[in-house]
């Protein structure tokens, strides 16, 4: 290889890294606005899916089987259900709050209440980059949890 192609090479590689292709710049963006400064981030304790891939175990229907998530900060829960109806939700310990439900392929964000119980429920939901912002009524706490592909 001369000199003269080994820079060719190189300047296609800095170009490439300079003008890297996304395969989904929304969720690219989406993923990194920090738009919810004040929210603890809930980190991902439980995943249905991670879990019965590690197991090694191969269900029958679990094609059809509600995916389960719980994420967990200090003091709160939020353990979610997907299944053909919807996502539903509870936050644990069970108080009313705020849900929103973010995705990243530039969808609104949809919002929900939760009851005194902490249950929730978003219907139409749409499989995808998705993280959920929980307020409590009272103003005590603020999370979001970690980005999902759901």
């Amino acid at each position: 290889m001369t000199d003269e192609e080994l820079m060719d090479d190189l300047r296609r590689v800095i170009q490439a890294m300079d003008n890297p292709s996304l395969p989904d710049p929304a969720a690219a963006k989406s993923a990194l606005a920090w738009n919810h400064i004040d929210a603890e981030l809930a980190l991902l304790e439980y995943d249905s899916e991670l879990a019965e891939a590690d197991s090694g175990v191969l269900l029958r229907g679990a094609e059809t089987m509600p995916r389960q998530l719980t994420f967990t900060t200090g003091d709160v829960t939020i353990e979610i259900e997907i299944g053909p109806s919807g996502l539903i939700g509870q936050i644990l310990p069970p108080q009313a709050a705020t849900i929103e439900l973010h995705s990243g392929n530039d969808e609104p964000r949809r919002v929900a209440d939760a009851d005194e119980f902490g249950v929730f429920q978003i219907q139409e939901f749409k499989p995808g980059p998705t993280a959920v912002v929980a307020r409590a009524v009272d103003g005590s706490w603020s999370i979001r949890t970690a980005w999902t592909v759901a």
